[in-house]
Parts: C-alpha cells; sequence; structure tokens
C-alpha cells in the first residue's frame, strides 16, 4: 500500500525533478544560502538533509552512495568535508526555510530562502536578501540666483587675427607650415 507516500511533484516529470533538485542542492552548498520558490524549498530539504546526515560518517561506501544521488565529486567532498562536521552532533534539521513576504513579479509564486542552520556556513549572506534602499530626499536643488551662470569649460584660445585654433594634427601642422 502507498500510504503518506505524496511528495509535491511540483509540475514536472521525475527526471527533471531529479535534475531540479540535483542543481538546488549544488547552489546551497556553494552559497550557503538560495533563493527559490516556497515549493521547491520544501521538496529540497527532505532530498539534502538525508545526503548530510549520511556523510557524517564519511565512509567510502557513503561518498560513493550520496554521489550517485548527487553526480557532483565536488560537491560531495564538500558536504563530507566541511558541511558535515559542523552538524556532528545534530540529530537532524540542518536546513531552514525563511519564507519572503513578496511574491516573485512575473507569476506571483510564493518565494523562500532555504540555507544551512549554522550561520558559518552561509556565505552570501547579503547577497541574497536586498539592503532597504536609502530615500531619496524630497528636497530639490536650489534655483540659481540671476547672475549666476553654470560652470562651463574655459574658451578656447583664439589667435592673434581672432580666429580659433584648429586641432593640433599631423595634417594642420603640415599645411601651417606650408
Amino acid at each position: 500500500m502507498r500510504h503518506q507516500k505524496r511528495r509535491l511533484k511540483l509540475g514536472v516529470k521525475s527526471d527533471h525533478r531529479l535534475a531540479m533538485m540535483r542543481n538546488l542542492t549544488l547552489g546551497l552548498v556553494e552559497h550557503g544560502r538560495i533563493k527559490t520558490t516556497l515549493a521547491r524549498a520544501k521538496r529540497l530539504r527532505p532530498f539534502i538533509e538525508p545526503i548530510v546526515t549520511r556523510l557524517k560518517d564519511p565512509t567510502v561506501a557513503n561518498i560513493r552512495t550520496v554521489l550517485s544521488q548527487l553526480a557532483n565529486r565536488d560537491a560531495t567532498l564538500r558536504i563530507a568535508k566541511e558541511i558535515s562536521p559542523k552538524f556532528k552532533d545534530r540529530t537532524g534539521g540542518y536546513t531552514r526555510i525563511l519564507k519572503l513576504s513578496k511574491p516573485r513579479a512575473g507569476d506571483a509564486a510564493d518565494m523562500a530562502l532555504i540555507e544551512w542552520v549554522d550561520e558559518s556556513l552561509v556565505t552570501a549572506y547579503s547577497g541574497m536578501v536586498a539592503a532597504p534602499k536609502a530615500k531619496k530626499s524630497a528636497k530639490k536643488p536650489a534655483k540659481k540666483a540671476a547672475g549666476e551662470k553654470k560652470a562651463t569649460k574655459a574658451p578656447k584660445a583664439a589667435k592673434a587675427d581672432g580666429t580659433k585654433k584648429k586641432a593640433s594634427t599631423a595634417k594642420s601642422a603640415k599645411k601651417s607650415e606650408e
């Protein structure tokens, strides 16, 4: 019987879903925090947490098992060497999902951040959440007095006969010698 086996399918075929989970996992391993839809974040958590648990004991067999799931050697070794040791005393719950207040502009999908619970693993902390923009001052620039002029470039020097100088190039230098 299939009781309680339902998982979010995310509207894609199983191969596409596996590739999506791998890519999200690689992004999370590389950056420590990723911004994605809430549904994808909820689906990623049960995919990545057993991987971290398995690599707490980085035997050859465990590394090969995870490598068959992730298909990326660098990410697998990084989880084994850097991420899993940080969670040695923790029995689960290695990631946290933070819901964002604004939905995605294109399709109004609920957005979320998924990140590691250990703050030292979150390297791209400032890049994901946009800092509040500084408010523009409501003051308009003061108008200049009637007698003031804009600062402009100095006027070009004039020849003794009152004509302007030409740009000094090789051709004009030859003409002036003749």
